[in-house]
C-alpha cells in the first residue's frame, strides 16, 4: 500500500509540473504570451531577462536617452541570418536592439501586418551587414524617433532599393546612417539620398549622421534641401574637400560636422555661404578639425575672415595646417601662420617656380628643334666670321686680291 501511495504521488507531482511548466510565464505580456515561440533563451548579460523572443532578452531597463526605465527587446550578437522573429515583438516595446547579426535583406512588414507598436521610440539594426531594404519593410513605425543603420552594406542603387524606404516614419526626429552604404555607392549616393529624403518626406527630421561613407563630393547640392528642420549634419570622416552643397536652404541648421575630411582650404565661396546660415541662427556651430589645412597665403583671408565671423567654430584655436620645406611636411596651428611674411614667402616660392618652370621649357624647346636652330643659325655664323675675317687682315696690312 505504501508503494501504491507513493506511485500515485510521483505521478501526481509529475504532472504538476508539466502543468506549470506549459503554462504562459505570468510575467510575460499577454501578446508575448501568445506569439513567443516554445523554446526562449536569452543573454545572460542582460539584467532584465523577461523571456519574450528566442534568443533576445526583453524587459525594463535604461536607455541613453531617456530618463526614466523603459521597455526593451535586446537581440544583440544572437547570430540570427533573418528577422522573422520580430512578428512577435511585445506590443509595450519602446527600445528595439537588434544588431550584430548578419540579415542581408529585410523583407516586406518586419512588425507584421496586425499590430500597431505605438510605443516604439527607438529602432536600433547596427551592424547586421544589411544589403537591401525594401519599400514596405517599415509599418506600424508611426512613433520612431530614432533609427539606426550604422555599420550596414547597404545598396541604394536605383535596381536595388526604393526611394520610400522610411516613407513610413513620420515622427522621426533622428537618423542614423553612420559607415551604412556598399563601398561602391559614393558616386551617386547624395542623388539617392535625395530621392530618399524627398519621397519619404522626412519633414520633423532633425539629426542626420552620415560620417565614414567615402562621400567625396555632393553631386547634388541640394541633397538636404527636403529637410527643412533639420538642426544637426554630420558629414565627419568621408573625403570632403570643401563645402559642396546648399546650407542656406536647411533653415533651421545649427551645427554642421566636416571633422576629419580632406580640406586644405575653405574658399571665400564657402566662408560667405557659411556666414549667410550665420545670420538666420543665434549660435551657428562648423566642426572642421583634423583636415589637412594648407599653410598658404589663403589661409590668412580664412583666419582674419574665423575673427570677424559670426559662425562658431569648435577648437578654433587648435585648427593645424601643414607646411612643407624641402620635402618636410611641418605641423602648426593656424595661429601661428597667418601673417604677412607667409604671404610673402609663398609670393616668392610661387614667383620662384614659375621662373624654373619657364627656364626648363627653353631649354627643352632649343633642344628639341636644335637642328633647326643650327640650320637658321649658319648663315649669320658665316658672315659673323668674314668680318672677323677682313677686320684682323687690315688690322695686319694684308692685301685682299680679288678674282676678276
Amino acid at each position: 500500500m505504501f508503494s501504491g501511495s507513493c506511485s500515485f504521488f510521483l505521478l501526481l507531482l509529475c504532472w504538476y509540473w508539466d502543468h506549470c511548466m506549459s503554462s504562459p510565464s505570468p510575467s510575460l505580456p499577454l501578446d508575448a504570451q501568445k506569439k513567443a515561440p516554445a523554446s526562449v533563451s536569452a543573454p545572460a548579460s542582460f539584467s532584465y531577462r523577461t523571456p519574450c523572443l528566442k534568443l533576445c532578452a526583453c524587459g525594463m531597463g535604461k536607455y541613453a536617452t531617456f530618463e526614466h526605465q523603459v521597455y526593451i527587446v535586446n537581440c544583440t550578437d544572437t547570430n540570427l541570418t533573418d528577422a522573422k522573429l520580430l512578428e512577435y515583438l511585445p506590443l509595450e516595446t519602446e527600445v528595439l536592439i537588434f544588431t550584430g547579426n548578419n540579415i542581408s535583406e529585410l523583407p516586406s512588414n518586419i512588425f507584421g501586418i496586425d499590430d500597431a507598436y505605438t510605443k516604439l521610440q527607438v529602432i536600433d539594426m547596427s551592424n547586421n551587414n544589411i544589403k537591401l531594404i525594401h519599400g514596405k519593410t517599415f509599418h506600424h513605425v508611426d512613433n520612431v524617433e530614432r533609427l539606426i543603420l550604422n555599420h550596414n552594406d547597404l545598396h541604394i542603387n536605383k535596381e536595388e532599393y526604393h526611394p520610400r524606404i522610411f516613407s513610413n516614419f513620420i515622427n522621426l526626429r533622428e537618423l542614423h546612417l553612420t559607415d551604412t552604404f556598399a563601398d561602391n555607392t559614393q558616386d551617386n549616393l547624395a542623388s539617392d539620398l535625395h530621392d530618399i529624403f524627398v519621397e519619404s518626406d522626412l519633414k520633423k527630421l532633425e539629426k542626420l549622421h552620415l560620417e565614414q561613407n567615402e562621400i567625396s563630393i555632393m553631386k547634388d547640392p541640394h541633397l538636404f534641401c527636403a529637410l527643412p528642420n533639420l538642426l544637426h549634419l554630420y558629414l565627419g570622416d568621408n573625403f570632403l574637400k570643401g563645402i559642396h552643397f546648399d546650407l542656406e536652404c536647411m533653415q533651421k541648421l545649427i551645427y554642421l560636422d566636416l571633422e576629419r575630411n580632406r580640406i586644405s582650404i575653405l574658399m571665400k565661396d564657402d566662408l560667405k555661404e557659411l556666414d549667410v546660415v550665420a545670420n538666420k541662427s543665434n549660435y551657428f556651430t562648423v566642426e572642421v578639425a583634423t583636415n589637412p589645412f594648407l599653410c598658404s597665403c589663403d589661409v590668412l583671408y580664412f583666419y582674419e575672415w574665423l575673427n570677424h565671423t559670426k559662425v562658431v567654430f569648435r577648437h578654433k584655436d587648435t585648427l593645424k595646417c601643414n607646411i612643407t620645406q624641402l620635402n618636410c611636411v611641418q605641423t602648426q596651428t593656424l595661429i601661428q601662420s597667418p601673417n604677412d611674411k607667409l604671404c610673402d614667402d609663398a609670393q616668392m616660392f610661387i614667383l620662384y617656380l614659375t621662373s624654373l618652370v619657364v627656364l626648363v621649357l627653353v631649354i627643352l624647346f632649343v633642344y628639341v628643334k636644335r637642328d633647326m636652330f643650327r640650320t637658321c643659325s649658319r648663315p649669320v655664323l658665316d658672315t659673323v666670321s668674314r668680318k672677323v675675317h677682313y677686320t684682323s687682315l687690315s688690322r695686319t696690312g694684308g692685301i685682299l686680291e680679288f678674282d676678276l
